[in-house]
């Protein structure tokens, strides 16, 4: 059971809807009935009623009945609960009515089994208790001396009724309401449901569209990349000095540059599936690749590469973007601040169960303010017709979603510094 739960169990009324209303009365009826019958029985042992001695063993049974009731409330059936109560205090009532003849309000006691019996049971139960209350009062004024005046029972009879049209004409405002807010419920629900059908779909959108940037900003370098190679050919054509080695080289890295911008969108494709494959490489022999891949754009960049050949891991295409989009920011900066001599450095060390990847460049690094929002989508430090602000975004989720890692950045000694802690086995 909740603690929420634990709490309404525990209040003497909850208000929630009509039922645990009911069985709440149920409880608090239980409760007061034990109460006022240990009472009044326990004063009569005293000496302060004088009451018979069966009738006094009747109210301790009754009341021992009701305690138990109320322990055993979640295990008995709700109406057979309220049936023994109800009858229990009807046959106590009647047994007062032949005992206790000097106290003319002893009739009083009817209305609140009348009105519990409409709560509990509804409106149908309280009119049958009502008749079973009239048929008792009738029978002991006709058959037993109750000390009851003709006038006090027509004044009974008479009240009991005017009590049932009210008690009628209230439950039944009562179960209206309740249909009423019921459905009111039913039609707020079905709103908030259709607004969230409806954000969904601006998500599922906006995810469309920032997947598109994504991949956009991915191919952005290959297609430099691309356009390099194809002015390089144009050169070579020029001189006349072409070989067919040249060519097929170029070739072989204009296909290697497609194939992976054929990944990009597998791997972007992945961000959105639950079901994510994963591939297992050699950390070293995977950051080599892309720095082949990319030996266009880095020529005259200082790559170093601090990796243990030992080290392995199941994440080929996550490490494979993020180290892309590191390398790409690096180059843009270095172009941005006029580097003379660009250099990255890239280690990768082993902390417990944990890889942690450290990235560095000497492109100048951002200022503090940046450095706050650099994971952030659409922050660049580049002109808008340069950059789209997504990349480190992109390793943000990938790293937290795909790695189960995390990702942090700080200013080094010449450049940024990036960080990535991801589990070994991720």
């Amino acid at each position: 059971m909740y603690l929420s739960e634990k709490i309404l169990d525990s209040q003497w009324f909850d208000y929630h809807n009509l039922d645990t209303f009911r069985f709440s009365v149920l409880k608090t009826f239980l409760i007061v009935s034990f109460g006022f019958t240990y009472l009044i029985a326990t004063l009569a042992l005293t000496g302060r009623f004088p009451l018979p001695t069966y009738y006094i063993a009747s109210l301790y049974v009754y009341g021992s009945v009701t305690l138990s009731l109320y322990f055993f409330r979640h295990k008995v059936p709700y109406r057979k609960i309220v049936h023994i109560a109800i009858l229990g205090a009807l046959i106590l009532f009647f047994l007062m009515l032949k005992e206790v003849k000097a106290d003319e309000l002893r009739m009083v006691w009817f209305f609140p089994t009348v009105l519990a019996a409409y709560i509990l049971n509804g409106r149908l139960y309280g009119v049958l208790v009502s008749l079973l209350s009239v048929i008792l009062v009738v029978y002991s004024y006709m058959h037993v001396d109750i000390g009851l005046s003709g006038y006090g029972l027509f004044t009974f009879l008479t009240a009991l009724i005017v009590f049932n049209l009210f008690a009628h004409v209230f439950l039944k405002k009562i179960e209206f309401d309740e249909s009423l807010l019921l459905k009111k419920v039913e039609e707020e629900v079905l709103k908030q449901r259709e607004k969230e059908e409806m954000l969904l779909k601006r998500y599922r959108m906006a995810q469309m569209g920032e997947m598109i940037d994504a991949i956009a900003h991915q191919w952005r370098q290959p297609l430099m990349q691309h356009n390099l190679m194809l002015m390089e050919i144009k050169e070579e054509l020029r001189a006349s000095g072409i070989s067919n080695a040249y060519i097929t080289d170029t070739i072989d890295e204009m296909f290697e540059l497609n194939r992976y911008m054929s990944r990009t969108i597998d791997d972007f494709r992945r961000f959105f599936a639950e079901d994510q494959t994963k591939e297992a490489c050699n950390m070293r022999s995977c950051i080599e690749e892309i720095a082949k891949l990319m030996k266009k754009s880095l020529e005259g960049v200082s790559l170093q590469i601090d990796v243990d050949d030992t080290f392995e891991c199941g994440c080929r295409n996550d490490l494979s973007q993020v180290l892309v989009i590191f390398l790409s920011n690096s180059l843009d900066a270095f172009k941005q601040q006029g580097t003379e001599k660009p250099a990255v450095f890239i280690k990768v060390e082993s902390e417990g169960h944990m890889f942690v990847l450290h990235y560095e460049d000497n492109g100048g690094g951002v200022n503090e303010e940046m450095l706050q929002k650099i994971f952030d989508p659409y922050v660049t430090t580049k002109a808008q017709s340069d950059g789209t602000g997504l990349g480190l975004y992109i390793v943000k989720i990938i790293t937290e979603a795909h790695l189960n890692g995390t990702v942090s950045a700080c200013n080094g000694d010449d450049g940024l510094h990036l960080t990535i802690r991801f589990p070994q086995d991720a």
